[in-house]
């Protein structure tokens, strides 16, 4: 050691491990199938659930149901921005815990979803379905 230069032993509790290369990228993926698992059961509990009660508010107002399909339809044309209710929470919930893979997935998720559903809705709207 030459004069003025000081000896630094690094201690063992500062010694971090390497992190695996990937980690972000497997994060990602897990994000990617947490927000489409979450976004097919809360669609497929609507499409369930929505109907029905449709058709309940539909009776217990003395309607025939006429308009049932129209507001089955408004519901899952909105499905693209209901889930923003779910995922912003389990985005900032992944944020709180520094995994941004996970964050990246779940935002994927949910463009796609909107996407999706946006071009269904397209779709129907074109051929007059509704």
């Amino acid at each position: 050691m030459r004069a003025g230069e000081e000896s630094y032993a690094m201690n063992p509790s500062e010694i971090q491990p390497p992190e695996k290369p990937n980690a972000s990228r497997e994060s990602v993926w897990i994000g990617l199938g947490l927000g489409l698992g979450i976004n097919i059961a809360v669609f497929f509990t609507l499409l369930f659930a929505v109907p029905l009660f449709a058709g309940i508010a539909s009776l217990l107002a003395g309607g025939k149901g006429e308009n049932k399909g129209r507001f089955v339809f408004f519901v899952y044309s909105l499905f693209g921005f209901l889930q923003l209710a779910y995922m912003i929470p389990l985005i900032f919930q992944a944020r709180r815990k520094h995994q941004p893979g996970r964050i990246k997935g779940l935002i994927v998720a949910a463009a796609i979803t909107f996407l999706i559903i946006a071009a269904c809705d397209a779709v129907l709207l074109d051929v007059g379905f509704f």
